[in-house]
């Protein structure tokens, strides 16, 4: 991908490049979990063509990677996927890739932006931002709550443990995943910022087993600009 970029070095110091989200960045992914990682690009490299087709390429070349396959596409009903990604085994262990494309003029004017979590620019489009979704939320759970909270992290482990040892976790099989449950304990800890991970866990299993699920759990209002 770097090879389609003639004027690499302008770029330098603008954020582009691969960034770790999701558990793995939280410190709460299990021994055999996988990692998300996040490839930003200038707006100008293709999805297509640099993306799914010349990194995807070099990938199947590499003696180190396996089961290589992309998800462009839902499997509902052939549209576009809502995040598309490469997925990947490198030594064993699975990568989610994601890609997002940023305007090189957005980043000069918002040399913080990957560093902030208090705002969603309505100058991105759509597909790009819900590819930085998963980032910006595990950003905002970083520092709002791992470091805030010292038992958020341990009691999210326990939660998590639970759904896979009852076969009822990921969001691929229609069950709730590692995000939905960070925001959920989050919820918890905001209600409860002083008890232990026993008392959180209690409160966590308590409130959920009685929320009305038409109304959202809502952590903090967004601001958009």
């Amino acid at each position: 991908m770097t090879k389609s970029c003639d004027q690499s070095d302008n770029f330098k110091g603008l954020g582009y490049g691969l960034k770790v989200f999701g558990s793995y960045r939280l410190k709460t992914n299990s021994h055999d979990g996988d990692i998300d990682m996040l490839c930003i690009v200038p707006e100008f490299f293709s999805r297509e063509k640099h993306f799914f087709a010349q990194l995807a390429g070099y990938f199947r070349k590499h003696e180190h990677i396996q089961e290589i396959f992309a998800i462009r596409t839902s499997l509902k009903n052939l549209a576009d996927a809502i995040v598309p990604l490469m997925r990947l085994t490198l030594f064993g262990v699975q990568i989610d890739l994601l890609l997002a494309r940023i305007r090189e003029g957005f980043l000069r004017s918002n040399p913080s932006f990957f560093d902030s979590d208090t705002c969603i620019p309505s100058c991105i489009n759509e597909k790009e931002l819900r590819s930085l979704n998963g980032y910006r939320t595990a950003l905002y759970l970083e520092r709002k709550y791992v470091d805030e909270y010292r038992n958020y992290r341990v009691t999210l482990k326990a939660i998590k443990l639970w759904a896979k040892n009852k076969g009822v976790y990921s969001q691929i099989y229609g069950y709730l995943g590692g995000a939905a449950f960070s925001i959920m304990l989050a919820k918890i800890c905001q209600l409860y910022p002083s008890y232990s991970p026993l008392q959180l866990l209690d409160r966590f299993f308590f409130i959920y087993a009685n929320w009305v699920w038409t109304i959202p759990v809502v952590i903090e209002k967004m601001e958009y600009f």
